[in-house]
């Protein structure tokens, strides 16, 4: 992979720059081990539990740009599976959780086996206020391979992503980009870059398991 240390750095910009999330509170670790990545979740779910405790509804993502194969997110010469990773994300403290990952094989993450083209894209979502729960959303379905762009400088999946972010999500013209909204402009375009190449279309998969209010805004 040529972009993965790249794409981190992007979204992990755009979040801070637009999604008001301190940088503080916004680890980036490039080529670290199991052991890193773990250390790294604990300490965001303690401040997690300092915000709680300030009366806040935290929001915690995860993101994860590189390799991936056999059940697993390859971290240097290790491999962190993905029923441990929905473990960790799903584990934090937080109101709502958002895991996504950039990566061949992903859509094991969302246990999507395949997909097809549709003349929209819905799917049921919380309506507005606190919504709490679980979201995974992968760059691919199970069997396909995460692409890359030369052109674009990055994987088709994330710059999307942050071009969503960053408002060609905003559908609704409201001024925030929500995980629903960001989702549905990312899977259309990764698609839509993808149909002609080597390797084939791409579709991005997800997994939302939220309750209550509101969807999250990102």
């Amino acid at each position: 992979l040529w972009f993965a240390e790249k794409d981190a750095g992007r979204f992990r910009r755009v979040l801070v720059e637009l999604g008001e999330f301190r940088a503080e509170d916004v680890q980036l670790l490039e080529g670290v081990g199991m052991a890193r990545v773990r250390d790294a979740i604990a300490a965001a779910d303690a401040a997690i539990g300092r915000a709680r405790e300030r009366g806040e509804h935290p929001l915690f993502v995860f993101y994860f740009s590189g390799h991936a194969a056999a059940g697993g997110i390859e971290l240097g010469g290790e491999r962190l599976g993905f029923d441990e990773l929905r473990a960790l994300v799903t584990g934090t403290s937080a109101d709502a959780r958002v895991g996504i990952v950039d990566a061949c094989e992903a859509g094991l993450l969302t246990q999507v086996k395949g997909a097809t083209a549709a003349p929209a894209l819905d799917f049921a979502l919380p309506a507005p206020d606190t919504v709490r729960g679980t979201a995974f959303i992968a760059s691919t379905a199970v069997g396909e391979s995460a692409q890359e762009s030369a052109a674009i400088g990055g994987s088709f999946f994330t710059h999307h992503l942050e071009a969503a972010l960053r408002g060609a999500g905003d559908a609704d013209g409201d001024g925030l980009v929500t995980l629903g909204e960001a989702f549905r402009y990312t899977s259309t375009q990764t698609l839509a870059g993808t149909l002609a190449t080597v390797a084939g279309a791409q579709h991005a998969t997800y997994e939302f398991r939220m309750s209550g209010r509101g969807d999250v805004v990102l």
